[in-house]
């Protein structure tokens, strides 16, 4: 055994020799495998990468037509919400209006009510006054007097009277 540094000219022509046989071999029937390989692989990431940039095209795509649906949406909503809240200011005055028209018609017919309670009080007044006078005459005179011709003539000078004060 000699020398780690000596070189062995036999050894070193058989090893280079070996590598060109394998390197000819390899060149010859690895290199059509290994460049299709290589291509299938260089395609297939291509295609991938094409896949994924229409993917995000895509969705892209999807999320701007998301977000105008979602503000169209939003618009719908808000008119709707608007026509509501005119819908019910609307009803609020129609029913303010019924209910004004309401009050209108309850005053009224108080009012006709206690004209008429005011008319009877006054007719009831006026006939126990002509009443009162007939029997306070009677009294008086100490005779009876025809009741229905005196009801009339006092009946007559109330009305006179009521005339009278009137004016």
């Amino acid at each position: 055994m000699g020398n780690i540094l000596d070189v062995n000219f036999g050894l070193v022509f058989w090893t280079l020799l070996n590598f060109l046989i394998f390197f000819l071999l390899l060149w010859k029937f690895g290199t059509k495998p290994i460049a299709n390989g290589l291509k299938a692989r260089e395609d297939s990431i291509r295609s991938n990468i094409d896949g994924a940039a229409k993917a995000n095209e895509e969705a892209t795509k999807l999320l701007n037509e998301s977000q105008s649906k979602i503000s169209q949406a939003q618009s719908e909503a808000n008119e709707i919400i608007q026509s509501g809240k005119k819908q019910v200011e609307v009803i609020i005055s129609k029913a303010k209006e019924e209910a004004e028209i309401v009050k209108s018609q309850k005053i009224k017919d108080a009012v006709k009510e206690i004209e008429i309670s005011k008319e009877n009080a006054i007719n009831e007044l006026r006939s126990e006054v002509a009443d009162l006078v007939i029997v306070a005459t009677e009294k008086v005179l100490d005779e009876k007097i025809d009741k229905n011709k005196d009801s009339k003539l006092i009946e007559s000078a109330i009305a006179n009277f009521d005339k009278f004060n009137n004016n």
